[in-house]
């Protein structure tokens, strides 16, 4: 434009040989400044996107050398490589999960619904299982279509395993606040029954922003012995777990961890029928606590 302006100099004038020479400079100056920004916008943001791609490439493959070179003098290369698997190649972590366990007798006209026997009535218990976690991405970028599950089962016979139901599930972003809620036929279309009867397994797919965090919580009913054992483990590495076990005036529960450490148990009323197991330690995938009752 400057250039443009400065050619309207007339010939005549004495200054025309001046304006000529700053318009043909600033005319290629400005050419020169749009290259520049053209260039800057599109072949160095790249340049600059692809090096730090890279360097956070060698800062992960020196870290992971390191602890290779470490761990390696120290346990067996079939051990490191579960734990590199298992946790150091990890970016998603689940933290304070926690299992309330409803444990509840059979009403009589529950019973006849089931078409229980005679000598099968009084042998089963109803199951309210509530669980909640946080999932936490811990990259610097988002993880596209990562799989949220969830599963509930029920090893009895088909009049208990037909009845096995998940009734809600809920993600919220504890970031933004959103939340989205699956129920009736949001939540069927999700659900996968497979093969094996008595196992529901619901399943949707979740973009996790970086370093974003979510509560999910799961809603669900089974069918248990009267004398019954089960085992709460993790497929992530998880940062504190806890197990709320509820129960009839008959039953005697316990627990413990299948951890390197113990289970302390939270104090509770000593009138209510309820109990509280926490592990408040870094937990690897598949540990967990397992937990049993019996009849008092």
């Amino acid at each position: 434009l400057i250039s443009k302006s400065l050619s309207l100099v007339p010939t005549e004038h004495w200054t025309y040989e001046l304006a000529w020479f700053f318009g043909l400079l600033t005319k290629e100056l400005g050419v020169a400044l749009m290259i520049a920004a053209a260039l800057g916008y599109t072949v160095e943001a790249l340049a600059r996107e692809k090096h730090q791609r890279e360097l956070n490439n060698f800062k992960q493959e020196i870290s992971e050398n390191v602890l290779a070179a470490v761990f390696k003098k120290i346990v067996p290369d079939s051990i490191f490589e579960e734990i590199r698997r298992g946790v150091l190649e990890q970016t998603i972590v689940k933290r304070n999960s926690s299992l309330n366990y409803d444990l509840l007798e059979i009403p009589q006209d529950e019973q006849d619904a089931l078409a229980l026997e005679e000598a099968e009535k009084g042998s089963y218990l109803k199951c309210e299982i509530t669980s909640r976690h946080e999932l936490v991405n811990l990259a610097d970028s988002p993880i596209k279509g990562h799989e949220i599950k969830a599963g509930v089962s029920c090893d009895l016979h088909s009049k208990l395993a037909d009845h096995l139901k998940i009734h809600h599930v809920t993600i919220r972003n504890l970031d933004t606040g959103e939340e989205e809620s699956y129920q009736d036929q949001s939540l069927e279309e999700r659900i996968d029954a497979g093969e094996q009867q008595g196992f529901l397994l619901f399943k949707v797919l979740k973009e996790l922003p970086a370093l974003s965090k979510f509560e999910i919580t799961v809603c669900s009913t089974t069918y248990k012995r009267i004398a019954d054992t089960d085992v709460w483990t993790t497929l992530f590495p998880t940062e504190n777990m806890s197990v709320t076990i509820r129960y009839p005036d008959s039953i005697k529960v316990s627990a413990r961890s299948h951890h390197s450490k113990p289970l302390r148990e939270e104090t509770h009323n000593p009138k209510m029928n309820e109990k509280t197991y926490i592990l408040e330690h870094g937990v690897f995938p598949h540990q967990g606590i397992a937990f049993w009752w019996r009849v008092a």
